[in-house]
């Protein structure tokens, strides 16, 4: 059951990440960059870094109120690492066909709903919108970055009765991300 819930947050948080790429695309990012974006709503302000390697790879990093939660997808030997900074611990899961294909049933289902919003210059990049209209009312706006190539600069989330919650880009990097980034740190224990 705890496993279950790890693995669930995850394909979350990785499934986020992955909306932030360009719409053509239903896997991790074929080029390396990292990303980091402030998140503003009902809940309060968090950080949230996004790294690829471009080899299949993904880290998606939230921070809030001191807390951290980390997830890396292997794609290549498709499974997912939970990092749990606070307790020095790690949980690594596999990831099925299912899961996998779930994430780009995700995008799939969201593109079927989508029209087009042009074009608009945001934070100095000239993006590409997009909204999406959700299951229950849930609407989501998205602009990527056509100068660097197609990432997320800036999205709204407007959900009946959770309010608003918007996602901006502060940094983009377009240089590969260190290794040890995906992968389990030394000293950590494995459950």
């Amino acid at each position: 059951m705890k496993a279950n819930r790890y693995l669930m947050f995850s394909m979350l948080t990785m499934v986020i990440g992955i909306q932030a790429l360009p719409a053509s695309s239903l896997e991790i990012d074929r080029k390396a960059y990292q990303a980091e974006y402030k998140l503003t709503g009902s809940y309060g302000t968090s950080q949230h870094l996004m790294a690829f390697d471009g080899n299949g790879h993904g880290r998606s990093e939230m921070s809030r109120n001191g807390s951290k939660n980390i997830s890396i997808i292997d794609y290549q030997q498709r499974k997912v690492m939970v990092l749990m900074p606070g307790m020095k611990s790690a949980m690594t899961i596999p990831l099925t066909d299912d899961q996998l294909s779930s994430m780009g049933a995700i995008s799939d289902k969201m593109k079927a709903r989508a029209r087009s919003l042009g074009l608009k210059t945001i934070l100095g990049h000239p993006c590409t919108g997009t909204k999406y209209s959700l299951e229950g009312g849930v609407e989501e706006e998205i602009w990527n970055g056509n100068d660097i190539g197609g990432v997320r600069v800036y999205s709204k989330v407007v959900a009946p009765g959770a309010g608003v919650s918007e996602a901006t880009l502060v940094k983009f990097d377009p240089s590969p991300p260190p290794a040890k980034l995906f992968t389990i740190p030394a000293g950590y224990s494995v459950n």
